[in-house]
């Protein structure tokens, strides 16, 4: 075998190991998720304005809940007057 065969063969098939250069997924990708990330910015920006939203993760509607209930309450119907004490 003539040596430049050898040495065509040989990057032939090292090529198919070589790591990916540049984007991988191509140009259209990268602009539909600038696009997502633009237009959840932008939606953001206006239920603050317009809402009044907080941006952040905090959640104003939440309340603190007992960790244990409270005591159950004795039926007055069914338990005589004098029980209760």
């Amino acid at each position: 075998m003539d040596p430049n065969e050898v040495k065509r063969q040989r990057d032939e098939f090292l090529k198919q190991f070589a790591p990916p250069e540049g984007n991988v997924f191509g140009w259209k990708f990268s602009l539909v998720g600038l696009g997502l990330i633009v237009f959840f910015t932008v939606l953001i920006i206006y239920r603050h304005v317009k809402y009044g939203v907080p941006p952040g993760l905090e959640d104003t509607t939440l309340t603190e809940q007992p960790i244990f209930p409270p005591p159950p309450v004795a039926d007055t119907l069914l338990t005589k007057p004098d029980s209760l004490q």
